[in-house]
């Protein structure tokens, strides 16, 4: 009874059961389906499943085929029915609030205009936080920047003339010092060569005294 009903729902929703989903427009056209059938139902990707299944609690759990609009047309479905009647089976009554929920979703164009409209405004955010990114990293130094930066070149003309000024000083003193050292040497020398200079000297002074 079960795989005679996946048959014919399938059979009569096979449009929907080809429409596929991203998760963001599935969650958005469950958001939807709650809010115009009063229920509290939320999704769940499960891997390991195929198809899909729903709960009394309204956790409906989606496998890697299961994201598509006729399955999720039909396990919200059970999710309505266990909210009306305490419980869900795979008979008409079920095939008949499935075919309420697929036919608010046709009426409504979910998963035509609303969700190609949510497609370009997610574009749309797309390309102005890109253009944002850019913006920012070719965005003109800012005055404060700027104001700080001329200071800087201040300082440095500074630098450089006090560093202008004190190597001349210290060259000149270099200098001098130099030719401290050099007069000190020739002196030096002369005290050494002293004896022979002193004996000129003194035969010089007795000839002149003589």
């Amino acid at each position: 009874m079960k795989l005679v009903f996946y048959d014919k729902d399938h059979a009569l929703y096979d449009a929907e059961y080809n429409m596929k989903l991203g998760w963001d427009d599935l969650v958005f056209v469950l958001k939807k389906l709650n809010r115009h059938f009063k229920c509290h139902s939320f999704s769940v990707y499960d891997g390991h499943r195929n198809g899909g299944c729903a709960n009394k609690y309204g956790k409906i759990v989606l496998g890697k085929y299961g994201r598509n609009f006729g399955t999720l047309c039909h396990e919200f479905g059970h999710v309505v029915e266990f909210r009306k009647y305490g419980e869900s089976h795979h008979r008409k009554r079920l095939a008949k609030i499935i075919s309420r929920v697929v036919n608010y979703c046709r009426k409504k164009n979910y998963w035509k205009e609303e969700l190609e409209r949510i497609s370009n405004a997610r574009i749309e955010a797309s390309r102005k936080a890109f253009e944002k990114r850019h913006a920012e990293e070719h965005k003109p130094t800012p005055i404060k920047a700027q104001d700080k930066i001329g200071k800087r070149q201040v300082d440095i003309v500074r630098y450089e003339k006090k560093l202008a000024f004190y190597t001349k000083l210290y060259s000149n003193k270099i200098k001098k010092a130099r030719r401290s050292i050099a007069m000190l040497q020739r002196h030096a020398l002369g005290v050494v060569e002293s004896p022979a200079i002193l004996i000129e000297k003194e035969e010089g002074a007795i000839a002149y005294a003589g």
